[in-house]
């Protein structure tokens, strides 16, 4: 038999999608969230509270608690008073677990709960119209209050320490889960979060796995999408900048355990590189080209203080130890991460998987919806270090086949519709994926270019990466290696025919195979997987998102053949 829960959580934190599905999946009684709001179905104990009937409202909650009702409860709302109510009496109930729900960027949680004061949007039911309104410009957003803005802050981090001091006391044990963990990431890493949840609540393995389905809808497709209209408020980076140097927010984020950790990080910036320069990608836009020439001149790199490190070098351990360091801020990650870091000069690295990997698009809206977050967690570990990024575009169209063969290649087969969802797509805009780099790196600092110019680009790209003027030379110790062919209509025809009797595992066995045989370069048709309306389409919402970028951001450095 499963546990009763109690999620300590605050607003904006992604408590509503996570309390539903852990509701839907406990056999105990479920009521309302935010039970204790006056309207709500436990009022009645909120107004014998404030009437000091504190008999009667202990009275209440145990008639609850006897039963087991399950509870999300926003503590910074109704106050210190009512939280220590509620501690005293659940004390009294070893069989509940205890979860304590956060968010670790806390600069994204305020600023979305402000912008939910202004639109009175709370959940995603209404924000899609809302949003729509604001992004066409018939709605305009008022600047945030920023004295509203300091005392909810100031509140959040009164209340979060409280709550947790006096859980301590009363031996009361809890799990914390952060919303990065469940909502952003790896769909691996997130599902392991949930199946490590599940098995903490004794949740019931087989309604777990009938509800797969709707398991991944929740978790990987159920979002408001508040950051989508949040540069339309007119004083945001003032907003932010005092959230972001707000003191002793570490008690909310989890992002400074101890001092102990800020002195590591401290040290850690003291003995390490100056600058970072980062090659992401994107995928399937050259990066093994480029990043066979920078191979080709690592000695000449090493001699200008530059330390190039290449996938190959990142894949096996450094990737999931820099993912579990964002996640975790533990010590052995750290170490791990630390051992590729030049102890000076410049790290050169190059690695699209840190933003990404092309099967994201089978699971999430959005280009690289976690590459913010990543960039932040680069930061956070080296953060004297001078950041720049360097990152190719490409037209929707070309991009979107060229991530499907991937996952064909790399997971095995899929029907092109379970990879492409319209809905899942429809938003999908490097206007996004830029926005997230410039939230973390000055404008400056980041140079962009259109997949469709690099063989005229190329010179200058290596010189604005590396500094070496003689870019040339750089080209001519590169040979080349002969890259994987495309795949063909008829090697996906096949697969496609085999998909009813062969697993994902036996078809990417046979991919290589098929498509030797069927080889593009022997007269058989390239890959098709959009009809001409629909590529039209994506090239002309592709020539109106780059010069949207350019209008957005002029500060970076958008490389053109004729610039």
């Amino acid at each position: 038999m499963s546990r009763p829960f109690f999620i300590w959580t605050m607003r904006r934190t992604g408590g509503t999608t996570l309390t539903d599905l852990l509701m839907s999946l406990s056999e105990y009684p479920t009521i309302d969230h935010e039970p204790f709001l006056i309207d709500r179905s436990l009022g009645d104990v909120t107004r014998a509270y404030m009437s000091k009937d504190l008999a009667r409202a202990e009275s209440l909650l145990r008639e609850n608690f006897d039963r087991g009702v399950l509870i999300k409860h926003c503590y910074e709302i109704l106050g210190r008073g009512f939280n220590d109510l509620l501690l005293r009496t659940i004390a009294e109930y070893p069989a509940y677990r205890h979860i304590f729900l956060m968010r670790r960027d806390e600069t994204a949680r305020m600023l979305s709960l402000m912008l939910a004061y202004q639109t009175d949007v709370w959940g995603k039911h209404g924000s899609e119209w809302v949003y729509e309104e604001i992004r066409s410009g018939r709605k305009k957003l008022e600047p945030f209050d920023l004295q509203l803005l300091k005392d909810e802050e100031e509140r959040a981090i009164q209340e979060t320490k409280h709550v947790k001091e006096m859980l301590d006391e009363r031996g009361i044990e809890y799990r914390e889960v952060y919303f990065e963990d469940l909502y952003t990431g790896e769909a691996e890493n997130r599902l392991k979060e949930l199946s490590d949840l599940f098995e903490y609540l004794r949740l019931d393995p087989e309604k777990i796995a009938s509800k797969e389905d709707e398991i991944r809808r929740m978790i990987f497709e159920r979002s408001q999408k508040s950051q989508s209209v949040m540069e339309y408020v007119p004083n945001l980076q003032e907003a932010r900048k005092i959230l972001d140097t707000f003191p002793r927010r570490e008690v909310i984020t989890g992002t400074l355990h101890n001092v102990n950790q800020k002195k590591e990080s401290e040290n850690m910036a003291q003995k390490t590189f100056d600058k970072m320069t980062l090659y992401l990608g994107a995928h399937k836009t050259a990066t093994t080209h480029l990043q066979g020439i920078l191979y080709a001149n690592h000695k000449r790199l090493e001699e200008r203080g530059i330390r190039l490190t290449m996938p190959g070098a990142v894949r096996k351990e450094w990737l999931p130890a820099f993912f579990r360091y964002c996640k975790e801020k533990d010590k052995a990650s750290r170490e791990t991460i630390e051992k590729l870091a030049p102890p000076k000069g410049t790290w050169l690295l190059t690695e699209e998987n840190i933003a990404g990997v092309s099967n994201d698009f089978t699971i999430k809206s959005g280009i690289y919806p976690h590459v913010g977050a990543r960039l932040k967690c680069l930061h956070s570990a080296w953060p004297a270090a001078e950041m720049e990024l360097f990152f190719s575009l490409r037209s929707y169209e070309t991009f979107y086949r060229s991530a499907y063969s991937e996952v064909v290649r790399n997971r095995g087969y899929i029907p092109f519709d379970q990879f492409y969802d319209e809905e899942r797509f429809r938003g999908n805009s490097w206007v996004e994926t830029v926005k997230q780099f410039v939230e973390v790196i000055p404008q400056e600092k980041i140079t962009l270019w259109r997949y469709e110019d690099f063989r005229q680009l190329v010179p200058e790209i290596l010189r604005r990466m590396t500094g070496i003027e003689d870019a040339e030379s750089m080209i001519a110790a590169y040979h080349a290696e002969t890259t994987r062919p495309s795949l063909s209509q008829k090697t996906i025809d096949i697969l496609d025919t085999l998909y009813p009797v062969l697993d994902r595992k036996e078809s990417k066995r046979l991919v290589e195979r098929i498509n030797d045989a069927y080889p593009v370069s022997g007269g058989y048709a390239p890959l098709r997987t959009f009809d001409d309306e629909t590529e039209e389409k994506f090239r002309r919402q592709y020539e109106r998102d780059v010069a949207q970028i350019r209008k957005l951001f002029p500060r970076i450095n958008f490389l053109t053949p004729e610039s």
